[in-house]
Order: C-alpha cells, then structure tokens, then sequence
C-alpha cells in the first residue's frame, strides 16, 4: 500500500476552519506565533525566524521517501490564519520480505495555533480533520502523534481527537532548560475510528 499525500484534495472544511496546503507567502503569518518561545517549547524546535519558517517549509515539500504536508488553518469566519499542522507518513515496521506491502501505511500529526486563538477548541478540530485525512482520506492503517507528558493541553487534545496514549518515554527529550522531559506517543488505528466508514 502506498498513500498520496498530492492525490488530496483541498480545501477542507471543519465547523470553524478552512484547511489548505501551506504556501511560502504563509510564512510571515505562521512565524508570527513560531517565533514566540512560549509557542515552541513544547514543538521541537525552538523560536523560527522568518527564514527558518520558509527553511522548513522548503524542507517537509522536498522529502520524498517519508514525504511531509504542511496545511495552514484559517477561521472560515475572518480569513485569518490561526494556526497550522503537519501530516507526515512513514513506512510501517514489517519483516523485510513484506515492506513492499505497507509502504508508507502509517502517518503522524502535528499542530499549532496562535496564542490569540488558543482555548476555543481550534487545535481539536485541526488534529480531528488531520486524523481524518490519515485514516480516511488515505487509508493509513495507523496515525500517532507525540506530546510531552507536561504539555496538559496538547495532551487533551490528542484525547479529545480520539487517539489512545501508547506510551511513555522516560526522559527522552532535553528542554532548553537542561531538564530532562517525558515524551507521550498517542496513536489511533483505522479500525478504532469512530469516524470510518462503515
């Protein structure tokens, strides 16, 4: 099985938001809550320059082998951009004899919203559709996504998207501030959607 992220079709409604790919004139919009540090402590990375925004961009469109799609959410309401997430797929671990059967069978999902439009649910209904565009869309038999286990609010999201905590990762991750933190891997098989079709 091989999925297709550019076999996608856009856009994508939610109850508030439009969803689209991301585009390199994005960048001045998301690096205006990517470049704050209390957005990013819990993303990966730290603080992104204009620049650095456009740099990652660049680099999720170019990968091939475990290809990456960056979409931006915009408030179906204002036009305004208010966030953004990431849905990348990855080769499923199989015995070398059958990795040609489920090549690219599983994804993952990341997400972001601006400060200003955090605490309405926004990022719910973004990892819901982004979930849905996995399992659904492209018929990935499996998506995860990662949290830090302090990061209360992406962990009620993760839940509230549908996905199980599978496991925890003691002391995975270095923080800025030389501590070591937790990292929860959340995953949703096809078959416990409760979105699939029947």
């Amino acid at each position: 099985m091989t999925a297709d992220l550019a076999a996608l079709r856009w856009p994508r409604q939610t109850a508030r938001l439009t969803l689209r790919p991301a585009v390199l004139e994005d960048a001045p919009a998301i690096q205006a809550y990517r470049g704050v540090a209390e957005v990013t402590r819990y993303l990966g990375h730290g603080p992104l320059d204009l620049d650095g925004v456009r740099q990652r961009l660049l680099d999720h469109a170019a990968r091939t082998r475990e290809p990456v799609l960056d979409v931006v959410a915009v408030d179906t309401g204002t036009g305004e951009l208010v966030g953004d997430g990431t849905l990348g797929l990855k080769d499923a671990a199989a015995h070398p004899i059958r990795r040609s059967e489920v090549r690219l069978a599983e994804g993952w999902i990341g997400y972001c919203i601006a400060p200003a439009w955090s605490g309405r649910g926004l990022a719910t209904e973004l990892a819901r559709a982004l979930v849905g565009l996995a399992l659904g869309d492209l018929g990935l038999r499996r998506v995860v996504a990662h949290a830090y286990t302090e990061h209360v609010a992406s962990r009620r999201v993760l839940e509230k998207a549908g996905l199980r905590r599978e496991a925890t990762f003691r002391k995975k991750v270095l923080a800025d501030e030389g501590r070591w933190m937790d990292d929860d891997v959340w995953a949703l098989l096809r078959e416990e959607w409760p979105d699939r079709p029947q």
